[in-house]
């Protein structure tokens, strides 16, 4: 191994601001953290998985993580500091944190308006009179409308019904 592949790999601690939540490759939520350079100014923007960044504000300084040129180590433990001075970019971070999060919630919101199922459509007249003995604490009716619906299922086409 050369001395330049030694210094590529050497760990440096440094401080870092989290800059908030971003939407990454097939919708999955990552973490925008900038590293503060020893000179006090915010080194190159890095995306990380956001799970080991849950606990962190938008704006926070947080100290105790250890950096390479690509990489992080000791971020899950790392402690909060302060907040970071430049009000403007906190505001702009926020701003984009929640971006990102509403974005997150329409992806979600999207997938699950997808998974309606065909036989939950034909079935919606159903779930709602279903519904509606829950609403009105009718236990022998929701069984009466069960046993009726597992009646039907049972019950082999007749011909008149079919085309």
């Amino acid at each position: 191994m050369s001395d330049q592949d030694d210094a590529a790999t050497e760990w440096e601690e440094l401080d870092f601001v989290f800059a908030g939540r971003r939407i990454l490759e097939k919708n999955k939520m990552g973490a925008l953290i900038y590293p503060i350079k020893t000179n006090g100014e915010l080194g190159a923007a890095r995306l990380y998985g956001y799970k080991f960044f849950k606990r962190c504000a938008v704006g926070g300084v947080y100290t105790g993580a250890k950096f390479t040129d690509n990489q992080i180590s000791g971020h899950s433990a790392a402690r909060y500091k302060q907040q970071w001075a430049n009000l403007e970019q906190r505001i702009e971070w926020r701003a984009l944190d929640e971006g990102a999060e509403t974005q997150d919630r329409q992806a979600k919101l999207e997938a699950d308006a997808r998974k309606i199922s065909d036989i939950e459509r034909i079935m919606l007249p159903l779930r709602e009179a279903y519904a509606s003995f829950s609403r009105r604490y009718d236990r022998a009716g929701q069984q009466a409308l069960e046993g009726a619906v597992l009646a039907a299922l049972r019950a082999a086409p007749r011909r008149s019904e079919k085309n």
